[in-house]
């Protein structure tokens, strides 16, 4: 691929397009050999692992796989290559410029490089089958001169996937109609009228599955300024994200990122509960003080809704598209893992005693709704 990538770079050097890449080895000097031997000039960070926090965050299950991102940090194609990504990236392009649109690229190869199963969507616009993702500020990701750490001898982790094995029924699309939708897009556009109450990809893997581990004593740190706040927004008439994890004592900051007005309703009840109409480019910001799992919609466009979980633990996570998770840090010991999806069909419960020994990682997997229950394997 570099040989293409450095074209692209190289043809919009004076255009507002930025290329990043996310190298996944294992070995730190053998990853910056290969930056230096194949001439990368474009920012390329440092996993360590496929199981880093990216990866991980971005469902990523195949290697390479690419997504094409808007000036918004939506995600509008997947794994276009070639000259599919040069339509792709002009495509966007000329949308920000407000020039006529261009031809959408077609889809990409059904196999992957790699050999791992294909999600669906891919190189489809965003509308249509690849749902709007936050995109994760640069200064989050981990830079290529601070690689990933091993475990720590005296810390283990745990880490696995939710699945679903049954024949779930169906989701229909949201209820969204034209009159309800007017200002959300501009014109020629619909809104992404994607349940996302349940989803499930075509392994079984669920997504927002919010998992906990009770460690006795452990407080959950929050950390000062803007690292200790977190960002749900209202864009194109949904909430982003879906789930939302906040540590007890945080700070949920609410946008607004639409040109017309929401209302912002949430249905807590240990933590004080709201309901305020947020104008177009408007935040405002609530400290959340006592654990729980309160939803969040919109009376002004009925489909939007989100989960806010508030939690009291510093070991919490939420699955990712393909329903996995990773939790570090964790003292050895003996641990109960506690997981809850708002979807009663997945519903909620507890696996446990798990154990976890220093320098090792913990493999779960979270059997939810059926009989089956949890199982689990070390590594």
């Amino acid at each position: 691929m570099f040989p293409h990538e450095k074209e692209l770079v190289e043809r919009l050097k004076d255009e507002p397009f930025t290329l990043l890449g996310v190298n996944t080895d294992k070995d730190a000097e053998y990853y910056r050999a290969q930056v230096e031997e194949n001439g990368i000039t474009w920012r390329s960070t440092f996993e360590g692992s496929t199981r880093g926090p990216v990866p991980t965050r971005w469902g990523v299950t195949y290697y390479p796989t690419i997504y094409v991102l808007d000036h918004e940090g939506a995600i509008r194609f997947k794994d276009v290559r070639g000259e599919d990504l040069d339509a792709a990236v002009d495509q966007l392009l000329a949308e920000m410029k407000g020039e006529p649109p261009r031809p959408a690229p077609a889809a990409a190869d059904p196999e992957p490089s790699g050999g791992s199963e294909k999600q669906d969507g891919a190189g489809a616009p965003r509308e249509a089958a690849v749902p709007a993702m936050p995109l994760i500020p640069m200064e989050a990701m981990p830079r290529a001169d601070e690689p990933g750490e091993p475990i720590p001898p005296d810390r283990g982790g745990i880490a696995g996937r939710a699945v679903f094995r049954g024949q779930a029924p169906p989701l229909a699309p949201l209820s969204i109609t034209a009159r309800q939708a007017e200002g959300c897009l501009e014109a020629g556009h619909a809104v992404d009228a994607t349940d996302r109450s349940r989803l499930i990809d075509a392994r079984g893997g669920v997504q927002n599955v919010l998992v906990k581990v009770r460690v006795e004593g452990a407080a959950p740190a929050v950390p000062a300024g803007e690292a200790g706040v977190s960002v749900l927004d209202q864009r194109r008439c949904r909430f982003e994200p879906h789930a939302l994890i906040v540590p007890v004592g945080g700070t949920l900051r609410v946008l607004n990122s639409d040109e017309i007005s929401h209302n912002v309703h949430t249905y807590s009840i240990r933590n004080q509960a709201w309901n305020r109409t947020t104008p177009g480019g408007a935040d405002f910001e609530q400290v959340l003080e006592r654990p729980e799992t309160f939803q969040v919609k919109c009376d002004i466009h009925p489909w939007m809704s989100s989960w806010i979980h508030v939690v009291d633990t510093p070991f919490a996570a939420l699955t990712g598209p393909d329903g996995t998770f990773r939790i570090d840090g964790l003292p050895p010991g003996e641990h109960e893992v506690e997981y809850w999806h708002e979807d009663r069909l997945l519903g909620k419960g507890a696996l446990g005693p798990v154990s976890v020994k220093g320098g090792e990682l913990t493999e779960v997997e979270l059997e939810l709704g059926g009989d089956a229950g949890p199982r689990r394997r070390r590594r």
